[in-house]
């Protein structure tokens, strides 16, 4: 009654027992993964890292869980699964193996996906609406000060007129230090 894919792997990975659920994950039918690796099914880059992690709970006789993975389905398509199995033993103690249960995750890795996309969008346009806002400080910041040196220089007050305009330098650079700042971001 279970939607997760049962399965039992000699101390090789070769698969000794497959539950029909194969063929809703993978498309494969239950005999045609007896004999055949679990790694068999999987992405080349995964079966190669997952591989490793077998191996090492096999020596150990331990369990392992949570083990995410790509697998390629009958039909070309790549599903996201979980794997959890723990070692089966024969009546001496002697590991036979593991046993098993997959689950389909793909849903799941597409969701977290997606959030972490929305959460990227999020970011930028929080630091663009920042920019944005210092920005807009210089640009006032500038038009005041040039909008005071057109006042002074019809006063023809060169004392104000000499402050303005080293403002207005000042302003610059402060908007240079601020562009260059945003290019070592990028």
């Amino acid at each position: 009654a279970t939607t997760d894919w049962i399965w039992e792997v000699d101390t090789g990975g070769a698969f000794t027992y497959v539950s029909p659920r194969i063929r809703d994950l993978l498309g494969f039918e239950a005999g045609e993964a007896i004999g055949r690796s679990l790694f068999d099914f999987m992405t080349e880059s995964d079966a190669a890292r997952t591989r490793g992690l077998f191996q090492c709970a096999a020596g150990n006789q331990s369990t392992f869980e949570r083990w995410e993975h790509n697998n390629v389905r009958k039909d070309g398509r790549t599903v996201s699964l979980e794997t959890s199995g723990a070692p089966a033993f024969d009546h001496e103690g002697k590991i036979l193996g593991f046993r098993g249960i997959t689950r389909d995750i793909t849903n799941r890795k597409q969701l977290e996906h997606q959030l972490r996309r929305s959460q990227r969008t999020e970011i930028v346009a929080r630091l663009a609406g920042a920019l944005a806002h210092d920005l807009n400080n210089l640009v006032t910041l500038l038009t005041g000060y040039a909008d005071l040196a057109c006042r002074h220089l019809e006063l023809r007050d060169q004392r104000l007129l000499r402050e303005d305009i080293d403002s207005i330098k000042t302003s610059v650079d402060h908007a240079g230090a601020f562009a260059k700042s945003l290019l070592a971001i990028g």
